[in-house]
């Protein structure tokens, strides 16, 4: 019974991994095509075998990881209850959907505001665009933003977060996490998430030290909040006020952007 349930919980987080990598498609397509800038030049290859093979690519990593996430679930008691609820219990799986919603959309919105608030103050001192460089469509952005949003929960909060948490737990040799052990956790975890935004945009963007160090204290901060979400109510409730956050970040910029040209 409970290996048929996680099998299903596996489908459908394989299943949600992969549609977020095929919405990403044209965003990749646009940002990787020969006439932008040379920084997003994936020459030998065209746009479209490039494009694949960041499906097929991340679709393994995210594979892997939901596998690992699965793993340490049972025995950090870290992981998601509400899709639990939702996909395999006949239990009250409703009502715990909607006390998770609410509340993810919610604080999402706030986190989203605050940052691209944030954003707009310090405006002066981010890095420009590269010269030439066309952005893609917003609805582009969009679905960019969205499935990365799923991917990043499922790989920073889902698997390493818990990794941390388990090994930490070995190491101190606890049965369950405490709050320190959880808060450590996601303090470590969420600046492996910083450095992964930052890290690229280093390579692509001229930024200063101020510049990067503003980056990669606003990204941590992201990941810690989304790491708070996540030990408290769950997978779902992580990637919902991921989502919100980040389209309100996306589409805010795309606006402020096209007021200040």
């Amino acid at each position: 019974m409970r290996r048929a349930a996680n099998l299903k919980l596996f489908v459908v987080l394989a299943c949600a991994t992969l549609f977020s990598l095929l919405i990403t498609v044209p965003a990749i397509i646009s940002l990787t095509d020969p006439a932008q800038p040379a920084i997003f030049s994936v020459a030998p290859m065209s746009p479209q075998v490039f494009a694949v093979q960041f499906v097929v690519g991340n679709l393994v990593i995210g594979l892997v990881f939901i596998a690992l996430g699965m793993w340490l679930e049972r025995r950090t008691g870290l992981g998601m209850p509400v899709l639990r609820a939702w996909l395999v219990s006949d239990g009250p799986a409703q009502s715990k959907l909607k006390r998770v919603a609410k509340p993810s959309v919610v604080f999402g919105s706030c986190m989203g505001l605050g940052f691209l608030s944030a954003g707009y103050l310090a405006h002066p001192i981010l890095p420009a665009i590269p010269e030439g460089f066309i952005l893609p469509p917003v609805w582009q952005g969009l679905l960019l933003m969205l499935g990365a949003a799923v991917r990043e929960e499922l790989l920073f909060r889902f698997a390493i977060l818990n990794l941390l948490v388990w090994l930490i737990m070995k190491l101190s040799g606890r049965a369950a996490p405490n709050s320190a052990i959880l808060w450590g956790a996601i303090v470590v975890s969420s600046c492996g998430f910083s450095l992964a935004h930052i890290v690229p945009a280093i390579g692509l963007l001229d930024i200063s030290a101020v510049a990067g160090t503003l980056i990669f204290t606003a990204a941590a901060l992201g990941g810690i909040l989304l790491g708070w979400v996540f030990v408290r109510n769950g997978l779902l409730a992580a990637v919902l006020t991921h989502v919100v956050a980040g389209l309100i970040v996306y589409s805010g910029a795309r606006i402020l952007m096209a007021t200040m040209s």
